[in-house]
């Protein structure tokens, strides 16, 4: 169905881009910590710390939940361009929104919402119900008449 390609196709470059900025996200973690880079000085200051480390394992936090939740994301983004399982695609417009499940939210977050105002028209809840394919023209009635 042509509604749903633009939109199916944005959610799955975001959780493509998402994956990948997780996986950067987490090598320059490793790195970071690993001391490779030099010697990193850390703030002084009890409250600056305390920032610090809060953003620190935030970033990272939030880089492994999108790196575990981005292939979720693509595989309904797929489901979604043939029209199998509306639910994972559903899901997966509604990972692309929230902004603590993806390293690229503001893509995400276009393409999600956009994927559910698709997803929660009439004619493609039947696209999705007859396995992906479109009906054109009503059922033949029965030869026997």
């Amino acid at each position: 169905m042509q509604k749903l390609k633009i939109p199916s196709i944005g959610l799955l470059i975001s959780g493509v881009f998402s994956g990948f900025i997780g996986l950067i996200a987490l090598i320059s973690g490793i790195v970071r910590f690993s001391g490779i880079g030099g010697k990193e000085i850390l703030p002084t200051d009890q409250a600056e710390r305390f920032g610090y480390l809060l953003g620190t394992f935030g970033i990272y936090g939030i880089a492994v939940i999108s790196l575990i939740l981005s292939p979720l994301m693509v595989f309904g983004a797929i489901r979604m361009m043939k029209g199998r399982n509306r639910g994972l695609a559903i899901t997966s417009a509604i990972l692309s929104i929230l902004p603590l499940t993806s390293c690229c939210f503001f893509i995400g977050a276009i393409f999600g919402v956009w994927s559910l105002v698709v997803l929660m028209q009439a004619d493609v809840k039947s696209f999705f119900q007859n396995g992906g394919e479109q009906t054109l023209y009503p059922p033949q009635p029965p030869q026997s008449w």
